[in-house]
Order: structure tokens, then sequence, then C-alpha cells
């Protein structure tokens, strides 16, 4: 087999291999994000239910901490605005990944393919 041809299929593999690694780290982190983000959502529902005047605590390390109710609903809605801008990037970040696998994968086809043409000619 070529050297040239060698390289570049060693190097579209290490580059399948860290593509796959990464991309199964941002799969979790959508993961995480999204489960933060259902939370968020379950816990703002949860809050809207109550009367404006019920006393509301939120939780810092290992206390807890009075506050108010639209104090509350605003933090909530930040955490669900934060989760969807984090899950939208890391999905645009995987789907650039496996673009640029596919393309380091195409480029050795092609590479393949002019060996060929130039080895039957």
């Amino acid at each position: 087999m070529d050297p040239e041809i060698r390289k570049a299929f060693e190097e579209v593999q290490r580059q399948s291999q860290e593509t796959a690694v990464k991309v199964q780290l941002t799969e979790q982190q959508i993961q995480k994000y999204s489960g933060d983000k259902r939370r968020a959502e379950l816990t703002l529902a949860e809050v809207n239910q109550v009367p404006e005047d019920t006393r509301l605590f939120r939780a810092v390390g290992k206390c807890f901490v009075l506050e108010t109710r639209s104090t509350v609903v605003s933090g909530l809605d930040n955490k669900v605005a934060e989760c969807e801008k984090e899950v939208a990037s890391l999905q645009n970040k995987r789907k650039w990944m496996e673009e640029s696998l596919a393309q380091s994968k195409a480029n050795v086809e092609e590479l393949l393919r002019q060996r060929q043409e130039m080895a039957s000619s």
C-alpha cells in the first residue's frame, strides 16, 4: 500500500476516534443541560401555582434563602433560557464535528480514487 494512502488512513482513523469521544462527551453535556432545563421548567410550573404572597426559599449550598416569588420565577426563567442556549450551542458543535469527520473521510476516498485512476492509466 502506498505510504501516502496509509498515512491518510491512519489520520482519518485517529480523527474518527477523537471525534467519537468528543461527540459522546457533547451528548452527555446535552443530556445534562436538557435535564436541568426540564427540572427548572417543572419547578417554574409549581411556583406559578402558588399565591403571590407565599414565602419561597431557594437552596444555596446547604442552606435556604428566603426570596420573593418574582425573584424565584425570574431565576428559573433565566435558568431555562441558559439551558436552551447551551443545548443549541452543543448541538451545533456536534453537527460541526460530524461534518468535519465526514469531510475527512471523503478526502481519503477521493485520494484512493485518484490513485486507482493513476494506476489504471
